[in-house]
Formats: structure tokens, sequence, C-alpha cells
């Protein structure tokens, strides 16, 4: 008796649940029940962008974002849905398409320029016809792409802003405790010695120096600066270049590549001009040592007047004896690109020469 009354009450919960959030009422969008479908999908979205951080940072980040823009979305559309019934002028509208497009057509967004130009065109045909229905529907779709598109910027804001502090944070903390001996051998032979990792070594290639400064530690990068070869001793924007970090463990390669990135992007009108991205670099045995993974990108150095590449390797050691982690070090390169070489020469032999000692 008790379940059947237990099974009665969950059948009438769902049958309320479902008349209170059907997508479609009288033939019409429940613009409620889409929102807050639209909501949790991208809330979904968001967890998974903001992998590989604690569920505990996850969660609250991505609940917040997605909330506002459901908000934002169920405020827009009520709206355009109030103007569109009380046959507002559509000159306000039209403006604003103008403006979403040539946003999203700068910017990129995935989709080239034309593709905004004839999406605009079309709306301004829509416009002159006085077709407000189908206007008012290309205009919602081209409202719910840019409200739902500024969301995906925003959560990868949050997620750099997360990276830059623990990266900090990490950096703070392990600066002083991370120590790393470096010996010079015969021949160019560096041997990187650390305790909580096997030993690292490399040959520098002729042409190019240890470089020879504690200046190293005050460059800017993702993790402790352990030593640059450069192609003069004691200056280090030379080129081609390499410097060694000691990164934190949980950063891979999507993480470090999205930092670029936003750095680069910050450049771009300042120093550098026609930056490409290349396709996704991996290196293994027997022509490489140990594997690596990495991104690079080539520009337009105005101030060196050439074409240049820049971009990482990421390499992890085994894990050290009685420890869980595994030590990772990240390998930034900074070249002339050289026409008909996958890497500058000299570069190409120091990635060839990078081993862990036995």
């Amino acid at each position: 008796m008790q379940q059947s009354a237990t099974t009665s009450r969950l059948r009438t919960a769902l049958a309320r649940a479902r008349e209170k959030f059907q997508l479609f009422k009288d033939g019409k969008p429940a613009v409620g029940s889409w929102t807050l479908l639209i909501g949790f999908i991208l809330f979904l979205y968001f967890q998974f962008r903001l992998q590989p951080y604690a569920i505990w940072i996850r969660i609250p980040l991505a609940g917040l974002t997605a909330a506002m823009t459901a908000s934002l979305l169920l405020i827009v559309f009520g709206k355009l849905m109030s103007r569109y019934q009380r046959g507002k002028s559509l000159i306000p509208e039209l403006i604003l398409a103008v403006l979403f497009s040539a946003f999203l057509a700068l910017d990129g967004a995935g989709l080239s320029a034309l593709f905004w130009l004839t999406l605009v065109i079309i709306l301004v045909l829509f416009f002159a016809l006085k077709h407000r229905l189908y206007f008012y529907l290309s205009f919602s779709g081209l409202t719910l792409f840019v409200l739902v598109f500024v969301s995906f910027r925003v959560i990868d804001l949050e997620k750099t802003l997360l990276l830059t502090t623990y990266q900090y944070l990490w950096k703070s903390s392990q600066g002083l405790s991370l120590s790393h001996e470096i010996e010079t051998g015969p021949n160019g032979l560096l041997r990187v010695r650390s305790e909580s990792a096997p030993n690292l070594k490399m040959q520098i290639p002729d042409g190019m120096h240890l470089y020879d400064s504690d200046a190293l530690q005050e460059t800017e990068g993702p993790g402790v600066p352990i030593l640059a070869i450069t192609s003069a001793p004691e200056k280090l924007d030379r080129i081609p270049s390499a410097i060694l970090y000691r990164i934190p463990e949980i950063l891979g390669r999507e993480e470090i590549r999205n930092r670029t990135e936003l750095l680069l992007g910050n450049l771009r009108s300042d120093q550098i001009e026609d930056l490409q991205k290349e396709k996704e670099q991996s290196l293994f045995p027997p022509d490489f040592q140990i594997p690596m993974e990495g991104s690079f990108w080539t520009y337009v150095d105005r101030f060196e007047a050439d074409r240049l590449r820049t971009g990482f390797f990421i390499f992890r050691s085994e894990s050290a004896q009685g420890s869980a982690t595994q030590p990772t070090y990240l390998l930034w390169i900074r070249e002339p690109v050289e026409e008909g070489f996958p890497f500058h020469p000299r570069i190409l032999e120091l990635l060839r020469s990078i081993a862990w000692e036995s």
C-alpha cells in the first residue's frame, strides 16, 4: 500500500514536471523552458571547458556563468517578442545586427567575414521587403549566437585567470624549494640535476651558448626557469633561443596553448602581424630520444623585420622514486623560420639531444 502511494506521488510529480517544462505550449515555444534547457547545456559545456581544475572550482564558475547567460537570454528574447508583437520599428534591431556581425567578423568566431556579410545582406533584404517574421527569426538566431559566443569567451577568460593565478601561486611556493643543478661537460654537454626528478641531459648546438645571467629568474614564463640556450651568451633576445622551465604537473598542451594565444593576441597590434597557428607538433622516438608535444605559431615581427616561429614542447619524466607526480618540463622556443626545415637546424639539433639520463 505504501509502495503504491509512493509510486503515485512520483508519477504525479513527473507529470507536473513535464507540464511545467514543456518546450512548446499552445503551439508556441516556451521561452522559460528553452532558457533552462540552454542554461543546463551551457553548464555541462563550461564544466568540460574548465577541466582539469577541481570540481569545487568548476561547479560554481560554470553554474554562475551559465545562469547569467540563461538569464540574459530570457530578458533579451522577452524584449524581442514584446517588440515583435507590438509592431515596433526594426531599425534598432538592424543596427544591432550590423554591429553583432562586425564584432563576429573581427573576432573570427570560426566563420569567415563573408558569411557575416551575407547574413547582414539577408537581414537588410528582409527589412526592405518588410518581412518582419523572417527578419525577427534571423535576428533572434544571430542574437542567440552572439550571447552564447560571448559566454564562451567569458569562460575562457575565467580559465585563463585561474591558470595565471595557479601559476603565480605555484611559482611562489615552489620557486625556492625546487633546486636544479646545472653541470657542463665536454662538447657542450649539459646535465640538469634535481632531487625530485631524473637527470636531464642535452647538447648545446654549435653557435649557441648557455645564457649566463641571473636575469633569467626574472623572465615571465609558465613556470620556474631553469636554463636558457641562446645565440649570444649574455643576450636572451638573440634568436634562435630556447628556455627550459619546470611547470606545474597539472598543466598540459591545451592550457599552455590557450595562455600563449591570449598573450600573442595582446601583442598583435603592437609588435606582430600575420599571426598564424601551425598544426600541433609531437616528437617521438626513434627520431627523438623522448616523446614531446607542443604548439607553435609563426608571425612577422615588426622589430626583427622577419618571419619568426615561437612555441613550446612539453615533456614529462618518469615518476621519481617515492613520488606520485611526474615532474614536467617545458622548452620555450623562439627562432627564425627556415624554409625547408621543420625547425631551425640548431633548434632541431637541440631537440634531438634531449634525453633522460639512466
